[in-house]
């Protein structure tokens, strides 16, 4: 009776929800379609696109009153399935509602690939490619498998000898609901982007996890049929008597064998760059004035890391000047796949009126997937410069040219100055003011230098070499993280000596710089696995560091 008093006033809407908009091939989610404050005739039918399935579940009802508003909801429920790699469409849903049509969606998806499969083993490690060059992306997976209530999970973090962490990605972590004939199970996965940094095989090791699990107990018949209180707490874990059950798993090790870039045929500028790459640049504007600028944009992307790098600059006869900012790199890790993305917006300054042609970026890389040394390049832009604004304007006279109108000085009869009545007497001429106009005159050149020392010191950038200086002293005390520290600092400095970012420093690389830079990549290398004096090595890379 209430209810019916309550004003009903709202319009209907229809409305279609979905927890999560990234699957993988397998997964099933929920899809909800809720009428609000109308009522539909029959099942509403739910669109989906090719690599999608759904199937309906049932319809509920509820009243919400909030604020003395009734709000009526009837959520039809169906089951989402992915069933194929892409990015697919749920909806758009039409439907009649209190004879109005309403119209829900589309939602996007996009689904990935499916989970590794890992048979009966609750935890298994894997990577997306086992036999990688030296400096390409290789992703880590753990993957755990469970079809039991979970209370908690703690995992330890594997050791990975040969790679180095992409510095602008941190790890990613995902769970999803899967089912296999019939059984529903769930799926949690982490992902770590790696760099190979060594060469030769090398043993990721075992990652652990412990697992706490409900118990599942089961009820014991008592005389008088009372209940303890740990029954009527169940599985809580308020219980009295633990109901929880602790299992610790470790993945099997994981086998990888790094390969090293062929020298044979490397070509002089190579960039460092290991992946399959694409370029681009584009102008704000195709047109532009004398004593004006013009932004370009830069965008370098694909699978392998671009951290530290920067596109090559023009050439300085190409007829106009060029000003870069600090180029963004922004990273994505997805389904066991890595993108990078670097932008460089370039301020262009034509130095000649006409047509000018900025000339195209070319980036030596190699591919991976080819074994070969690739250039990815840009398409020429050209531009128009038109004549700039006038500097200045012309300076007229008014005095004739024809007659001279100078005239001679004439006596007043009376004298303008003062008469000095006292003994001294004082030079009023030009040159014995010499000095003070002199130091009038340099007060301004003095104030410009000074703003220029002020802008030379704050425009100064950080020298890498005092960076790298810094970070030795402030070492960690812990022996692994100090020896994964000093290894780092030698492959900076061995890249600043050789003028390559740090994933392309490798031991034949290396041959330049002499035996004593030879010979301690190979001892850092047998110390990962516990070979060789860490004091000394220590020790060595100071000094090369320090005679930077």
């Amino acid at each position: 009776m209430i209810l019916a008093l309550l004003p009903m006033a709202l319009a209907a809407e229809l409305a279609l929800q979905i927890d999560t908009r990234h699957l993988v091939v397998g997964q099933s989610v929920p899809v909800k379609l809720q009428v609000i404050n109308g009522r539909s005739e029959g099942t509403p039918i739910l669109p989906v696109s090719e690599g999608l399935l759904a199937q309906y579940q049932g319809s509920s009802q509820q009243h919400v009153i909030v604020n003395f508003e009734s709000t009526r909801i009837t959520e039809f429920t169906y089951q989402l399935a992915a069933t194929k790699e892409g990015a697919w469409t749920v909806g758009p849903v039409n439907l009649v509602v209190d004879g109005k049509p309403l119209t829900a969606g589309p939602i996007e998806i996009a689904v990935g690939k499916p989970p590794v499969q890992q048979g009966g083993d609750p935890v298994m490690a894997s990577v997306t490619t086992e036999t990688p060059f030296v400096g390409q992306v290789v992703v880590y997976r753990f993957q755990f498998k469970y079809d039991r209530p979970l209370v908690n999970a703690r995992w330890g973090r594997p050791e990975f000898p040969g790679f180095v962490e992409e510095v602008n990605t941190e790890a990613v972590q995902r769970e999803f609901q899967m089912t296999d004939g019939g059984k529903p199970y769930t799926v949690q996965t982490i992902e770590v982007p790696l760099v190979a940094s060594g060469t030769g095989p090398q043993l990721i090791t075992p990652a652990a996890l412990t697992a706490q699990f409900r118990a599942e107990r089961k009820q014991r018949r008592r005389r008088n049929n009372r209940r303890s209180i740990d029954d009527l707490f169940n599985d809580s874990p308020f219980g009295l008597r633990g109901s929880t059950e602790t299992l610790t798993l470790a993945t099997k090790t994981v086998e990888v064998d790094i390969l090293p870039l062929p020298l044979a045929n490397q070509p002089a500028d190579f960039s460092g760059l290991v992946g399959q790459f694409t370029l681009r640049m584009k102008a704000g504007d195709r047109t532009v004035k004398m004593g004006e600028s013009v932004t370009v944009e830069v965008v370098l992307e694909g699978d392998g890391t671009l951290a530290g790098y920067s596109p090559p600059s023009a050439p300085d006869d190409a007829g106009f000047r060029v000003y870069d900012d600090e180029p963004t790199v922004v990273t994505k890790l997805a389904d066991g796949r890595f993108r990078s993305r670097l932008t460089l917006r370039r301020a262009v300054v034509p130095e000649r009126e006409g047509r000018l042609e900025v000339p195209p970026i070319q980036i030596r890389t190699f591919n991976p997937a080819t074994s070969e040394y690739e250039t990815v390049s840009t398409a020429p832009l050209r531009l128009q410069v038109l004549a700039g604004e006038e500097g200045g304007g012309v300076v007229e006279s008014f005095v004739s040219q024809d007659a001279d109108s100078r005239r001679s000085v004439e006596s007043t009869g009376e004298d303008i100055l003062p008469v000095v009545r006292t003994g001294r007497v004082y030079n009023r001429t030009v040159a014995d003011r010499l000095p003070q106009l002199a130091g009038f005159a340099a007060v301004p050149g003095a104030f410009w230098v000074l703003l220029s020392l002020v802008g030379w010191f704050r425009g100064r950038g950080v020298d890498p070499r005092s960076e790298l200086r810094s970070k030795l002293k402030a070492l960690p005390t812990d022996p692994a993280a100090r020896l994964a520290g000093l290894e780092h600092a030698f492959r900076e400095a061995a890249a600043l000596k050789l003028g390559v970012p740090a994933p392309a420093v490798t031991l034949d690389a290396l041959e330049p710089l002499g035996d004593e830079w030879a010979s301690l990549y190979q001892d850092l290398d047998q110390a990962r696995y516990g070979g060789g004096d860490s004091g000394s090595i220590e020790a060595r890379v100071k000094r090369i560091v320090g005679a930077l």
